[in-house]
């Protein structure tokens, strides 16, 4: 295991588990920010920001 990325397996579990309902689940690449500095960055921030308070939510554009 590395701090510097995310091995691709542990991205993509979730997608099978959403799959079959009716959840939407969208991935999305942090470019350039280590693992471990996920939680303090400003573009991690804006996502969730999306997330949780804009109509559009994360749906891709």
């Amino acid at each position: 295991m590395t701090d510097g990325s995310v091995p691709v397996y542990q991205i993509t579990a979730l997608r099978s588990l959403v799959a079959p309902s009716s959840l939407t689940y969208h991935e999305h690449h942090v470019a350039g920010i280590g693992h471990g500095r996920l939680h303090a960055s400003p573009q991690m921030w804006r996502l969730i920001a999306r997330l949780l308070w804009t109509d559009d939510g994360l749906d891709p554009k």
